[in-house]
């Protein structure tokens, strides 16, 4: 998984290119995260028009990782999510905890 990161004002973007599984990816990845939570920046938009596929890995990186935002009282939120991903958000019933948007900026405004 590629990773590259912008920012929209106070709003880190990350986005991804690849599949959202687990192993090397999930470690940089979580390392990422972490390093955000670590500098206090705590509005995050995931990026997802790349990410081809997420497994149950992917789903227990973006629900640990919106956990662990959400403690520190920031957020997390998805964008671009194409219908392949989107369709294992619906059956796992993810798509009612994460907030999921159209677009970088429509998420971006959100917060």
């Amino acid at each position: 998984m590629n990773i590259t990161e912008e920012r929209k004002d106070d709003v880190v973007v990350l986005n991804l290119q690849g599949n959202l599984m687990g192993g090397p990816e999930a470690v940089s990845l979580n390392e990422t995260f972490n390093r955000y939570l670590d500098e206090k920046t705590l509005k995050v938009v995931l990026n997802l028009e790349q990410v081809q596929r997420v497994n149950s890995s992917g789903l227990g990186i973006l629900i640990k990782a919106l956990t662990t935002f959400k403690t520190n009282g920031g957020e997390l939120k998805l964008a671009n999510v194409n219908p392949q991903v989107n369709n294992v958000l619906a059956i796992t019933r993810l798509n009612t905890i994460l907030e999921i948007y159209d677009s970088v900026d429509a998420a971006a405004d959100s917060f």
